[in-house]
């Protein structure tokens, strides 16, 4: 039997640039300045609609290290709606800005076109940019 191989077709600029720097990783860095000015699509436990207040991400654990998964679009999001059926889109540099510390990032998990970065890289490119 033939198993099936999901192909990452982009669909926004933040993602035809990701897909590049993954296949060219001399440019990733490039590409976390452009993230920084980006906006991802960040799933909620709770209804952050009705109450911005209640934000509640949904976390990866890594190794003991919690992950907040983000979405390149909304779309795909649609992986983790069974545990964050609600979310919000936020700024990239916002995010990181308001990130709770000893936590990192996870972004399109699930996707052949994905990447993640542990708090202490996330401060790092924090600093970078503020």
């Amino acid at each position: 039997m033939e198993q099936l191989v999901s192909v990452f077709i982009p669909q926004n600029q933040l993602e035809t640039d990701l897909q590049a720097a993954q296949a060219d990783p001399e440019n990733f860095g490039a590409f976390l300045k452009k993230f920084l000015l980006a906006e991802v699509y960040v799933p909620s436990v709770t209804d952050v609609e009705k109450d911005p207040e209640s934000f509640r991400p949904v976390l990866y654990d890594k190794k003991g290290e919690p992950l907040m998964i983000v979405f390149t679009s909304k779309d795909r999001a649609k992986a983790v709606a069974h545990i964050g059926q609600f979310g919000m889109p936020l700024r990239v540099a916002t995010l990181v800005k308001r990130m709770p510390p000893g936590t990192g990032l996870f972004v399109n998990p699930g996707e052949s076109v994905s990447f993640n970065m542990s708090a202490e890289g996330l401060r790092r490119l924090g600093q970078g940019f503020y």
